[in-house]
């Protein structure tokens, strides 16, 4: 979930928005001042029922700065 690469220019879709957004948007971790990824969830359930949270927090340039883990 953090796969911060990005498409290559000829492969960008379209979509009306200019090229740097589009390439900007093209990654699935998406680092910026202004806008990007700033957390991540992983929630598993057992077979018997029990539920995890798993949580990271990301400051403006990609850093971790924050970890949760915690059960329902």
């Amino acid at each position: 979930m953090t796969n911060d690469k990005q498409a290559l220019p000829n492969l960008l879709p379209e979509t009306g928005l200019t090229e740097e957004w589009e390439q900007l948007l093209s990654a699935i971790f998406i680092v910026s001042p202004t806008y990007g990824t700033r957390t991540t969830s992983i929630i598993t359930q057992d077979i018997e029922g029990r539920v995890e949270v798993y949580e990271q927090s990301y400051a403006p340039s990609g850093q971790c700065v924050a970890k949760q883990q915690f059960r329902l």
